[in-house]
């Protein structure tokens, strides 16, 4: 789902203070005036809405983006992973691929690694990383020799984005 587009930066600075080293939004007019702005949504992330009773909704990771570089985010990435901690130096842009790249295991991941699996057929441990088109594919006897594997793949696949567990 593509995200609604931002208010200008200019509009977005005159409504809100941003404090990049907590993260945090406060709102600069109106009885809310000096007070955190927005709600926290279920899975985290901060929500605002811009345009009184009647505005639309936006995450507040995306209106931070915004107000300091102008431009429209594309897909943003909380490099720690936490959702609610919006400092600028926890913020990324980058692709859809990329952000899968930094996401952690799933809960019912089995060895508590991303993309390894147990290939109980043929009694080994199956890697398995997608990046844009690139498919990497690879089955080892040892848990360990596929978490090697996984972790050379990653960083070259994903770079920054890497996430190692």
């Amino acid at each position: 789902m593509k995200a609604k587009p931002l208010p200008s930066s200019e509009m977005l600075n005159s409504l809100f203070e941003y404090s990049i080293v907590t993260g945090q939004l406060y709102h600069k007019i109106g009885r809310c005036a000096g007070k955190v702005a927005g709600w926290s949504h279920m899975r985290g992330y901060r929500i605002l809405k811009i345009g009184g009773r009647t505005g639309e909704k936006h995450l507040a990771h995306r209106v931070i983006w915004k107000m300091l570089t102008g431009e429209e985010p594309n897909n943003l990435d909380h490099e720690n992973l936490d959702t609610t901690y919006n400092a600028w130096i926890n913020l990324r842009d980058g692709t859809k691929s990329q952000n899968q790249g930094n996401r952690p295991a799933r809960v019912d991941n089995v060895c508590g690694r991303k993309n390894i699996h147990w290939d109980a057929g043929r009694e080994k441990w199956v890697v398995q990383i997608k990046h844009g088109d690139v498919r990497c594919r690879r089955r080892t006897r040892t848990l360990a020799g596929a978490i090697a594997y996984r972790r050379l793949m990653s960083g070259i696949m994903f770079g920054k984005f890497a996430r190692s567990a």
